[in-house]
This record gives structure tokens, C-alpha cells and sequence, in this order.
């Protein structure tokens, strides 16, 4: 018997166990290519037509050896024969030489494996080795290979993916050669396991796609928990927990602070990593963790004590007079109503780093500042891109000087604005410290205080004067909101609050409508109720003679977002009316023509 009979008859001999196959292989065949087929059917009995599910093109090699084989050489010929067959289950028998074991192998050249086999050889080269994996004995492994072999059949190389079904996915379907532990992740390439991946298309289309898959269980991922983890003051929400591999875990509590651990038999044993934030806020809240951690010998998890042994913290001392700087500049600036979050540490100067020591003596301690200032007034510090505004007034002595939060609710003083109407002649009224400040300085003010701002202006008489004042502060506010996206809500909800104080005021006229309106558009989509009221708005104004009433029907269109509509109400306005529009906040809902808008703010 030939070394090719031997190896046919080993290869029959396995498949004959699997009920569901029907082998045809010939220990003579002269056919190209192939030495035969494998018959898939749906029954364990009686193979017939109708129980027929699929073929697959099988080779079968026979090789005496004395050493195990791992790979096998194929010529190009071949693999370009087998890829127009698409696919063939390429059987390798190896025969001990010296004890006439015989173990059987196989490779599953499916089409993208020998697309990607030809696409690496070299020019000129003939031939190519090609990984062998040994075959199992067992029929349920072997059918699933043979199933998987059968679904190759349908890859097309040369077809290639289309970009377009990329948006028409709508799921994959993975079809293996053996099960695998789905608590572990699996990295799937040709070199360990046989696999067919189909997308599917929303139109039920079925592709299969020549893609990688590494599949990772949820643990691996990364899960939000629902622990709070606690060290002193320093409180962590739902930090992600996630598996790192059997016996390692990793618990990241923020950006800059992630636990690693691992269980043994019986020990624990774990690190902390520190990266130091930007954030203010955040690096505070990091390093005060660690330092508590190392202090206490112990956090806590929902309430519950976590013990650990603690070893020593390289570069302590410097970490622990840097939480000191962050601990003393947080009071100051929580004092003063920031928003730390805001505060990047590292976009603060060293000048302005001293300057806010020294503003923390001032403000917090009480001390008061001994320095040569002419007289009282406006001191702006700058806090990287941002700045605090204070009112600098006379301290006990002489010479000596006391800072306040110049919004600050109790501050004692009023504040005054005089218009010349006429050569020499000044009109004088009251106003709130917000009237202080420029259009472009007001989104990179933090200290604002800016949820006691309606009762800033309700402190003022009630009168024309202040009503235009908190009407051209509601715009203000709206407009800082596009300036500075990170602090969106903070400037539109209390322009939404100043506006809805203004509306009992002044019996809800439509430029308030309008300001009520393109502060919801802001943060979601209008309702059809809000709607309805804008095409109603719009079509009184369309009516109206009054003064603003082609400004306000503009608005609306914008409002509405009705292109055509939206040209066609411009094309209604005269110069001077387009170029105060151009000021409004409403303007910055319109997408028109790059141009570049007047500077001035007018009130709608």
C-alpha cells in the first residue's frame, strides 16, 4: 500500500465516524486539484437529495516522517487552482518512520486564506508552507469543521467590501471550528482557529467579510459599577471595574487614579497608579485619595472598610506640599464661586500661582493687603485663560486694603452708571456689577455668582431703565453660552431665569418669547407646542407695523429653521436692521454666508 493509500485510508477512516458526512475520496484519483468531496447532510441516517446540505472539495497528502509535521509546502499553482474552486480542505497524513503512527492533519484553504497566501509570496516564488493543525478524532469537531469549511465556499476576494454596506450593517454572524471560553478573550486569526464572519445588512443581505476578530468578554472591557469608593473627604462614583486576565483586576477610579490587583490562593496582593490631571478639581481629588490611603492604611467601598498594607511613596514630601498648594487654591477659588472643574493647573503661571497665594490671605485668612494703590476699585486676576474680578476698598489702617468678590451677594455697595445724553449733560442710574464688564470678558469670568443674578436686578427700581439692562444682560449671557461651550448651562440657565423674572414685568413681549425660545433651541429640539407658537409669533409680526416687527418675524424663521423661509424674512430688512440682527444671539442659530458681523450688541 502507497504512502497516498495509507493517508486516504487514515482520513476515511475519521470520517466514517461522522454521521452527518458522506466522504468521497479515491485512493487513485487522477482529477485536478482535488482528490475527492466531503457530503454535508441534515440526517444521521439515510443520506438522500433532499437531506443534502453542501459539498466541500477536499486534497488528501501522505508523508513518511521522522519528525512531527508542523507546516506543509503547497505550489502556487495549486493554491491558484484551489482559490477558482473556492476552497479546499487540504489533509495532511504523517507516518512515523520508524513506529508507522499515523496522525492526520489538515489545513482549511478557504478563498481569503489563499488570497492572502498568493498576495504575501514573493515574485518567483514557487511555493509556499503552509501551518498544519492536527486533526481531532472526535465526529462533533470534525463536522463543525467541515461546516465551517462549507461556509468559506461563499468568500469572494475578488469582489472585495463595499464602503456603502458599512452603514447598512446590522449585525455579524460568527461561524467556528471548535467552541471557545467566552469568560476569556479570543483573538481570532487563521493561525488558531478556522472561522467564517458574515455581516448582515439591513436588507437581509448576507457578506462575508475578510476582517479580524478579537472578541472581548464585558469583564475585559471595563463594567460601571455601582460602588462608591471613599478615602477621607475623597469620594469616587461608579469607577469601571475590568478583568485584566484570570486572577488581575483593574478599578479605575478616574483618569488619573487607577487600582490593579490580583488574588491568589490566599493573598492579595495590589499597585496604584497616579497620573497627574489637569483639572483642578480632579488632581485634588486624586492625590488626596493616595495621601489618605497611605495615612489610614484603608479605603472604603459603599461603607465598607478595605484594609490594605501600605508601602512607602516615592517622592511623598513633594507630593504632599503639591496637595497642600491644590488644597489652599480650591478653598480660595470654591470661596469665591468658581466652577473649579474649569481650572487647569497647568495653564496657571508661576506669577499667577504667587499672586492667588497671596489672594488666599486676603480672602480666606482675613489678612488685609498692605500695598500702594491710589484708591479703591477693580482688581482682575487672571487664572490661566480665565480671570476672577475683585473690588479692592479701604482696609483698617491706612494703607492697607481688603478684597471682595465683587458679585458677591453682600458686598455693601451700589453701583452706578452715568450717560452723557447731551454735551454736559450726564443722566445717572443704578445698575449691577454685571453692567462692569465687556461683552468679550463676561464667558471668561468665573467668580459671576451668576444664580444670585436675578436678584441683583430685582435689588434695582423697578423701571424702563433696569428692564433694558437685564434684557440686554439675558443676550449676553446667551451669547457667552456659544463662546464657551464647557459652560453652556451655567450661562443659559440663568439667562433663562432672568427672563422668565422680566416677562410678568413687561406682559411677555415677543422679545422675550424669542429669548425663551432660542434658549431651549440651544440645549433640544423645540417641541411642536413651541413651534406652533413661533409660526404664531411670526405671523402677528409679519402684520405689525411696530418698531423690531420684521426683526422679530426674522427671528422666528430662524427659530423654525426654515431655510427659504429664513432668506425670504431677511430679504425684508433694510441695512440697518440686518446689521443689528447680526449682533443678536439669534444670529448664531442662522448658518449664513461667512462674513464677518458687527461688533456692537443691541438688545432685541
Amino acid at each position: 500500500m502507497t504512502v497516498e493509500q495509507i493517508a486516504v485510508h487514515k482520513i476515511k477512516g475519521l470520517l466514517l465516524k461522522c454521521p452527518h458526512l458522506d466522504a468521497r475520496i479515491d485512493e487513485n484519483d487522477r482529477t485536478p486539484f482535488t482528490d475527492g468531496h466531503i457530503d454535508i447532510h441534515s440526517s444521521t441516517e439515510r443520506h438522500t437529495n433532499e437531506t443534502f446540505v453542501g459539498r466541500v472539495d477536499v486534497q488528501v497528502k501522505g508523508r513518511s516522517t521522522e519528525k512531527k509535521l508542523k507546516v506543509f509546502s503547497i505550489g502556487r499553482k495549486d493554491l491558484e487552482g484551489y482559490l477558482k474552486l473556492s476552497g479546499v480542505l487540504y489533509f495532511v497524513v504523517s507516518i512515523d518512520k520508524k513506529s508507522g503512527k499515523r496522525t492526520a492533519l489538515y489545513a482549511l484553504l478557504n478563498p481569503f486564506k489563499i488570497h492572502g497566501i498568493l498576495r504575501d509570496m514573493k515574485p518567483g516564488q514557487h511555493e509556499v508552507s503552509v501551518p498544519l493543525k492536527k486533526l481531532s478524532n472526535q465526529p462533533n469537531a470534525i463536522e463543525n469543521l467541515l461546516k465551517v469549511a462549507y461556509r468559506t465556499r461563499s468568500e469572494s476576494p475578488e469582489t472585495g467590501w463595499d464602503p456603502m454596506l458599512s452603514e447598512r450593517i446590522e449585525g455579524f454572524t460568527l461561524y467556528t471550528d471548535r467552541p471557545w471560553d467566552m469568560d476569556s478573550p479570543l483573538l481570532l486569526d487563521d493561525s488558531e482557529m478556522d472561522y467564517s464572519l458574515v455581516a448582515k445588512t439591513e436588507g437581509g443581505m448576507e457578506v462575508p467579510v475578510d476582517w479580524g476578530v478579537h472578541i472581548l468578554p464585558a469583564s475585559y472591557v471595563g463594567e460601571k459599577t455601582d460602588w462608591v469608593v471613599c478615602s477621607g473627604e475623597h469620594c469616587f462614583q461608579s469607577p469601571v471595574r475590568r478583568r485584566l486576565d484570570k486572577n488581575s483586576f483593574e478599578l479605575k477610579l478616574s483618569e488619573g487614579l487607577t487600582f490593579r490587583y490580583t488574588f491568589a490562593e490566599d493573598s492579595r496582593t495590589g499597585s496604584i497608579s497616579l497620573t497627574l490631571r489637569d483639572s483642578l478639581s480632579g488632581r485634588r481629588r486624586d492625590i488626596g485619595f493616595l495621601l489618605n490611603c497611605l495615612d489610614q492604611a484603608s479605603f472604603t467601598i459603599n461603607g465598607q472598610k478595605a484594609d490594605h498594607a501600605v508601602n512607602d511613596l516615592e517622592g511623598e514630601d513633594e507630593l504632599r506640599a503639591h496637595y497642600r498648594y491644590l488644597d489652599r487654591l480650591h478653598e480660595l477659588l470654591s470661596k469665591l464661586g468658581v466652577n473649579v472643574d474649569l481650572v487647569s493647573v497647568t495653564d496657571i503661571t508661576e506669577k499667577q500661582s504667587d499672586q492667588l497665594k497671596g489672594l488666599y490671605e486676603v480672602i480666606i485668612e482675613g489678612k488685609e493687603l498692605a500695598q500702594d494703590i491710589e484708591h479703591a476699585g477693580r482688581i482682575r486676576q487672571p487664572i490661566g485663560p480665565w480671570y476672577i474680578e475683585l473690588l479692592c476698598l479701604q482696609g483698617a489702617k491706612e494703607g492697607t486694603w481688603r478684597c471682595l468678590n465683587l458679585f458677591e451677594r453682600d458686598i455693601g455697595q451700589q453701583f452706578a452708571m452715568s450717560i452723557e445724553n447731551e454735551p454736559d449733560h450726564y443722566e445717572s442710574f443704578l445698575v449691577t456689577p454685571y453692567e462692569v464688564l465687556q461683552d468679550d470678558e463676561l464667558p471668561f469670568m468665573l467668580n459671576l455668582n451668576l444664580p444670585r443674578i436675578v436678584d441683583a436686578y430685582a435689588a434695582l427700581p423697578e423701571n424702563p431703565k433696569t428692564f433694558s439692562l437685564a434684557n440686554n444682560m439675558v443676550l449676553r449671557l446667551i451669547k457667552a453660552s456659544d463662546v464657551v461651550q464647557s459652560r453652556k448651562n451655567e450661562f443659559l440657565t440663568p439667562a433663562e431665569a432672568l427672563n422668565e423674572w422680566l416677562i410678568p414685568k413687561q406682559a411677555d413681549e415677543p422679545h422675550h418669547q424669542v429669548n425663551r425660545w432660542q434658549i431651549a433651541a440651544r440645549t433640544r429640539n423645540l417641541s411642536p407646542e413651541e413651534r406652533q407658537d413661533i409660526r404664531a409669533l411670526k405671523r402677528e409680526a409679519g402684520r405689525s407695523t411696530a418698531t423690531g416687527a420684521p426683526q422679530i418675524e426674522a427671528a422666528c424663521a430662524i427659530l423654525l429653521g426654515e431655510a427659504e423661509d429664513v432668506e425670504f424674512s431677511l430679504k425684508q430688512l433694510d441695512d440697518a436692521q440686518l446689521q443689528v440682527m447680526c449682533t443678536w444671539p439669534i444670529w448664531s442659530l442662522w448658518k449664513p454666508e461667512p462674513q464677518d458681523p458687527p461688533t456692537s450688541t443691541t438688545a432685541e
